[in-house]
């Protein structure tokens, strides 16, 4: 048997991962179009097209959902205005050394910082509203010279993705249409097709072409090489016309480079199910519904009429308010002009029923959840601060197996990847000298966002609610003894550890026992400062007494002290 070339075998993994696209496309361009008609860009349609895509719509209420849950999504799970995430060890021990705390906090900041100073968080969001409306995102990222990381967040259509044995992405394909300069700016001139060459040579910077892009496991690799052919995931880029070899631009990566999340799957399928495809039956409807109440509205206002057909001889019907129209009956007719059926639509109960279906719209897409204060406002009524609480931490759990999913996938790969991605740029501080004797420890990812924290509200409130009754009880039955019954310092370092406390925050167990010590030191120093100085005073106070006169110290040292005798 033949062995097949290389070029052959990345245009047939190209074109396999397109044709199980090809299957869920029909749905997916369902969504776009009845979802969010401003995502998803889709073969053959064309390029940068500056018209209205909302065809399908008359009412746009999904389009604020959808956008809703993304913006709660970028700022309850991935703030760029506070830290979300924070690292440790596994090693209890080492968590106490205040060197190790303090790198740990400087690397979390260093990569807090690259997410900041590149577009990480503009793309994040936009990988959101992707994984929202059409149920699975991928994002790319890649080095920087200047920001460390660069990201760039595909809509639906744009690409397709590969799963491993395991039924993680492990492979991903686009096909780009590119402009003659950008192809030339982003590979050169070396290695482009005679028709890329020929238009910049004419200066047709601005004609399209096809490009195709593939990322999948090198079947060449080799762990004791650095270049980047021999890394585990091969890069290609190439058109169609190119012969074996003649790339656009092969090269490779340590790490699979695509962060690709799906809300939920099914058995083995590629692509994800969701907030869109779930709402896009009620998306459908509520157009309807839309249509059909704005047709009978029409009817209602501006009927079909009939009318004596002589009136016809003078220019038809006049429409138009305080119009008249001038027409002589014939026959048995009344001569009047009326309407040819009367709508009779209750339109109360039709705009009820639609608000009903726009509901279910709302809580696939999580609306509840990031409008909470909202919701409480609307209904009647106060809430307590413990009501308010207690409400926030159930809303909150629904978001639970989606923050389980994203913690276990989407960061997994996020911070595996820019972490080496720093690694290789050198810009972490070294390591403290312990972490060296220990021969390296693997560094835990902790999710400390609005998210999580507000979940966390349920073991909060039980550890609050014991030691305030427990100190109640002490108060009221005076018995302060059963205070010993609970350890305060484990009450306090867990409620700092469940509110998302940074670890630096909280003393070392050694430094508490050592200011406990130095503080007990110095009460006792004070004491007996204390005593000497009473002391002191007392012999003062007795040096100076009368003991020769008639008085009660005179008699209880048996008489007079001192003096004349007679």
């Amino acid at each position: 048997m033949a062995e097949i070339s290389e070029l052959s075998n990345i245009n047939r993994q190209h074109k396999e991962l397109f044709d199980e696209f090809e299957k869920w496309k029909p749905l997916f361009k369902d969504v776009r179009d009845f979802v969010y008609p401003y995502l998803g860009y889709f073969e053959g349609e064309e390029y940068n097209k500056g018209t209205r895509p909302d065809d399908e719509m008359l009412r746009t209420m999904n389009i604020e959902y959808a956008n809703i849950l993304a913006a709660g999504m970028q700022w309850g799970i991935t703030s760029p205005t506070r830290p979300w995430v924070e690292y440790s060890l596994d090693n209890n021990d080492l968590m106490q050394d205040p060197d190790v705390l303090e790198w740990l906090a400087a690397r979390r900041k260093i990569v807090l910082d690259v997410f900041a100073r590149s577009n990480f968080y503009p793309s994040n969001h936009q990988f959101y509203l992707e994984l929202g409306v059409f149920n699975t995102a991928a994002m790319l990222i890649e080095d920087d010279d200047d920001t460390v990381i660069n990201c760039r967040t595909f809509t639906c259509g744009e690409f397709a993705i590969g799963l491993d044995k395991k039924g993680m992405p492990n492979s991903f394909a686009r096909n780009i249409q590119m402009t003659t300069y950008q192809i030339i700016e982003q590979f050169g001139t070396d290695n482009v097709p005679a028709a890329v060459e020929r238009d910049y040579e004419n200066k047709n910077f601005h004609n399209i072409h096809d490009v195709k892009h593939l990322i999948c496991p090198n079947k060449n690799h080799d762990p004791s090489k650095i270049d980047t052919l021999s890394m585990k995931f091969t890069d290609y880029y190439w058109m169609e016309g190119q012969k074996e070899g003649e790339y656009l631009r092969k090269s490779g990566f340590n790490e699979f480079p695509v962060m690709i999340e799906r809300w939920q799957t099914k058995g083995n399928n590629i692509y994800g199910y969701g907030p869109g495809i779930w709402s896009l039956g009620d998306a459908k409807q509520t157009q309807l519904m839309w249509r059909n109440m704005d047709t009978a509205v029409e009817l209602m206002t501006k009927p079909p009429v009939q009318a004596p057909s002589d009136i016809m001889k003078n220019g038809g019907i006049n429409m138009l308010p305080a119009a008249i129209n001038y027409y002589n009956a014939m026959g048995g007719s009344d001569g009047s002009i009326k309407p040819l059926f009367n709508v009779n639509m209750n339109l109360e109960a039709s705009l009820t029923m639609s608000q009903a279906v726009e509901d279910c719209v709302k809580k696939h897409f999580k609306t509840e959840v990031f409008q909470l204060i909202s919701e409480i406002n609307q209904g009647k009524g106060t809430r307590t601060a413990r009501e308010v609480i207690e409400l926030t931490a159930e809303k909150m759990s629904q978001m639970g197996p989606l923050l389980d999913r994203l913690q276990t996938g989407y960061f997994q790969q996020l911070f595996n990847r820019v972490d080496s991605i720093c690694v290789r740029k050198n810009i972490f501080p070294p390591p403290p000298p312990v972490l060296l004797q220990y021969g390296g420890m693997n560094i835990q990812v902790k999710y400390v966002s609005v998210l999580s924290q507000a979940q966390q509200q349920y073991q909060i409130t039980p550890i609050i609610d014991s030691v305030t009754n427990i100190i109640s009880i002490a108060n009221t039955a005076q018995l302060p003894e059963v205070l010993d019954n609970v350890d305060l310092d484990d009450v306090a370092r867990n409620l700092m550890t469940l509110n998302g406390a940074p670890a630096t925050m909280q003393v070392s167990k050694q430094k508490v026992a050592e200011l406990r010590q130095a503080r007990a030191q110095q009460q006792a120093q004070m004491n007996a400062a204390q005593m000497g100085m009473s002391a002191a005073q007392g012999a003062k106070t007795l040096s100076q007494a009368d003991t020769s006169g008639d008085n009660a110290l005179t008699q209880l040292l048996g008489g007079p002290v001192g003096g004349l005798t007679q």
